[in-house]
């Protein structure tokens, strides 16, 4: 695990009061997973926003860190009276590394100005061969019954019955319908289906967190 620390005006710490950026990740040691790495580099380096989504080359973390801590020092000489502080927070880790897969999750906590924090975790599956994304949606035998489980447990989360209408209760679903997260992780015991605020609702509404669990699953 690689950690880049940095902060503004010789804080050293990461309190409210301080600006800083904090990023944990994995660095994977074997040339097969050489484009797993570069992947989680392009991912951490967009939520910085200094990715470069055009390049295959590695983004430097530490100079995109330094960019990062350069602007807010710019924004308070331009704005000395503002009391705000800025800060970044990517913590990346394997939580799965069976059957040839490896699983990371990316938690990341950011604020730069506005109303609010931001705040959304990713999931990266890859296969251990090739180094590649692999999609867990891909692995799942029964998708009709996969289905029909995560919406009944994202309609428990939420507190709406069966018959509900999604939109009614504030959530976007294409056709009041509901679908599958961008972000579907895997454990050892199941599959997390992670809506991040905005992706089905307004920021209001939050994120949503769902497990299945493989022995919930009759035919996997």
């Amino acid at each position: 695990t690689k950690k880049i620390f940095s902060t503004a005006n010789e804080c050293d710490t990461t309190s409210s009061l301080c600006t800083y950026v904090l990023i944990e990740y994995p660095v994977f040691q074997s040339d097969q997973m050489a484009s797993a790495n570069g992947i989680i580099n392009h991912s951490i380096a967009d939520l910085l926003g200094y990715g470069d989504a055009e390049s295959a080359a590695m983004v430097n973390l530490q100079q995109a860190t330094a960019n990062f801590i350069k602007e807010f020092i710019d924004f308070k000489k331009s704005f000395p009276e503002s009391a705000q502080v800025w800060y970044v927070r990517i913590i990346s880790k394997v939580i799965y590394n069976e059957n040839g897969l490896v699983c990371v999750r990316t938690a990341s906590d950011m604020y730069t100005g506005g109303a609010h924090e931001n705040r959304s975790i990713a999931f990266y599956t890859f296969d251990q061969k090739t180094g590649k994304l692999v999609n867990p949606a891909s692995l799942i035998k029964n998708k009709e019954e996969f289905l029909a489980m995560a919406e009944k447990k994202f309609r428990e989360e939420r507190g709406l019955s069966a018959g509900e209408s999604l939109s009614d209760a504030g959530f976007w679903f294409p056709d009041d319908k509901f679908t599958l997260p961008e972000n579907i992780g895997i454990t050892e015991k199941g599959y997390i289906l992670y809506f991040n605020a905005y992706e089905q609702g307004p920021y209001s509404l939050g994120p949503t967190r769902v497990f299945i669990g493989y022995d919930e699953l009759k035919n996997e």
